[in-house]
């Protein structure tokens, strides 16, 4: 289909009519598309494109998305940009980001679907490889009692999520892989988190 241009107020006019970004790129081409939704926004924060970056001073600079100044670690980095940080700050990038899951979640596991069974051998690799490291991350002292309180802290996951609703993870505080340090599969390794915790914390070593 012939892609037709698109202007600030073409744009603002379909979006008032309630159209989606899906029902947009039928008719409007996505470098107009985006084009247009910058320009609103840097419009809203009373930029233009001489002065559309936000310069950092004293470790701190604007964020594009909400227009308030935030601290440069509220940010994240983005080699390709200039700043060397991304415009908007991380919290608005999450809200964005859970948004667009919340629109596209058959999408998403569509295309998640389609992605693994294209890439299977891949993916079966990695879970190999994940054992693998679980073995070996295993201490010569490992018992059978260490295989008794893995079970148990399992069952309390299980029981948790039954009372609360969340999903709960085994997690080892000192990840078993790392840049800085690696810990050990035993119980002394092992405790409780929520699974977005847990997501959160990733191979970081918290102290």
């Amino acid at each position: 289909m012939l892609k037709i241009e698109i202007n600030k107020q073409d744009f603002i006019f379909f979006i008032k009519l309630g159209c989606s970004n899906k029902e947009l790129a039928e008719v409007f081409g996505c470098s107009e598309r985006t084009a247009a939704k910058r320009k609103i926004e840097w419009d809203l924060l009373g930029l233009t494109e001489n002065n559309k970056t936000s310069k950092i001073v004293d470790n701190k600079r604007v964020c594009l998305k909400c227009g308030k100044e935030k601290n440069l670690k509220d940010f994240s980095k983005h080699l390709s940009a200039k700043s060397g940080y991304r415009s908007a700050c991380r919290k608005c990038r999450s809200i964005e980001s859970k948004q667009w899951y919340k629109e596209n979640t058959a999408r998403k596991a569509e295309t998640s679907k389609n992605y693994y069974e294209i890439n299977k051998v891949e993916a079966l690799a990695r879970s190999a490889k994940r054992r693998a490291k679980l073995k070996n991350a295993i201490p010569s002292w490992y018992s059978i009692e260490d295989d008794i309180e893995f079970l148990s802290l399992k069952e309390k996951c299980r029981e948790l999520y039954e009372q609360t609703g969340t999903l709960y993870e085994i997690d080892h505080i000192v990840p078993l892989q790392s840049d800085i340090v690696c810990g050990f599969h035993c119980k002394e390794n092992w405790q409780i988190l929520t699974r977005a915790q847990n997501r959160s914390k990733s191979n970081k070593h918290i102290t």
